[in-house]
């Protein structure tokens, strides 16, 4: 295994769209659901289940507890659902329990359904795979993301709720965080900080809501673009001092190295040794899609390689600057690459 500290991030709804692909309420209630094909294929499916919704919960805790179980000690943390309606919809039995929205992008979706009467139930077999996984397999490396909180009463509520399902915060060095995606995460970024144990910020939801872009709707693709002057004004409030910020997380040992891609500005590395700024490589932006992901997925096959960090990472910002180069989803291009490469003076070969 690669060297790494843990999973910053794990979304439930992988879990629950590959392995289990039954809307967790079709469970609940099935007798609601009008479709013949989607109730015979749940019958097929949790026969060998004493109840319907144990199917869910074993097969949530089995995907979760794989996770964790192969980091474990390191921390694990993973995001509660963030299906969209749509998504939601599109699940076996779903289309029964769905609202039909114009824009589910800023619909019924995150924590604002945990606790509400169309999904609480469902919240319910969410919350009960994770204490499982804790309290039944013993893997208390695994800490909760909760998605989406638009209010600060909402997060209240959404660690009341999950309190009352056997995911109570400090339990067992339970953990809870929160996406800081919303304009009001930032806004009120101290109150939800009294409430959380960290954050994680959400580039895309966050973009899309402070430009007020749909990222569904390709029209108005143009228009996103997370390197916006007024995006960079939003985390420079969420962060406050991203040095500063880096550093505290390093000295309370919750990981020994820190990336920080700081866009058009470049990139931070920071260890206990100190702080690194990296200039970024200019290149004409046709996407923004894939870029952070083209650069983690850089730095890691750099270390892999046995670079030294700061190559390493040098050459995890080429991938990321070559996949602003290509449009739609696909990631960076290894030719791309080596000639970024080859522009700032670096080792095609690392």
């Amino acid at each position: 295994m690669l060297p790494n500290d843990g999973v910053g991030l794990a979304r439930m709804e992988f879990i629950v769209n590959e392995h289990i692909g039954i809307h967790p309420m079709a469970l609940v209630h099935p007798e609601k659901i009008a479709s013949r094909k989607a109730l015979a294929t749940i019958a097929r499916l949790v026969r060998n289940y004493a109840r319907p919704t144990d199917f869910f919960v074993e097969k949530l805790a089995e995907g979760v507890g794989t996770i964790a179980a192969a980091f474990y000690p390191r921390p694990v943390i993973v995001r509660l659902s963030d299906f969209k309606t749509n998504e939601y919809a599109s699940l076996i039995g779903g289309a029964a329990f769905e609202p039909k929205e114009e824009n589910p992008m800023l619909g019924f979706r995150g924590a604002a359904r945990y606790s509400h009467p169309a999904y609480a139930a469902g919240f319910a077999l969410e919350c009960q795979a994770l204490a499982r996984v804790r309290n039944e397999m013993g893997l208390t490396n695994l800490r909760v993301m909760v998605p989406f909180c638009r209010r600060v009463a909402e997060a209240e509520e959404v660690i009341e709720t999950m309190a009352r399902h056997g995911l109570k915060q400090g339990d067992n060095g339970l953990e809870i965080y929160v996406m800081c995606e919303i304009p009001n995460n930032v806004i009120q970024i101290d109150a939800f900080a009294r409430l959380f144990d960290g954050f994680s910020i959400g580039s895309n939801d966050l973009t899309q809501l402070t430009l007020g872009v749909d990222r569904d709707s390709e029209i108005v693709a143009f228009d996103f673009d997370e390197r916006d002057p007024g995006m960079f004004e939003m985390l420079r409030l969420a962060v406050t001092d991203e040095e500063l910020a880096a550093r505290q997380i390093i000295e309370q040992g919750r990981c020994e190295i820190l990336v920080l891609s700081l866009g058009t500005e470049g990139a931070l590395l920071v260890t206990a040794d100190g702080c690194e700024r990296f200039a970024a490589i200019p290149v004409e932006a046709r996407g923004t899609v894939g870029a952070g992901d083209s650069m983690l997925a850089g730095i890691v096959l750099g270390l892999s390689r046995e670079l030294p960090l700061r190559d390493a990472v040098r050459f995890g910002m080429a991938a990321g600057a070559a996949a602003l180069l290509g449009s739609g989803t696909q990631l960076c291009r290894r030719s791309d690459v080596e000639r970024l490469c080859k522009e700032v003076g670096f080792p095609e070969s690392a």
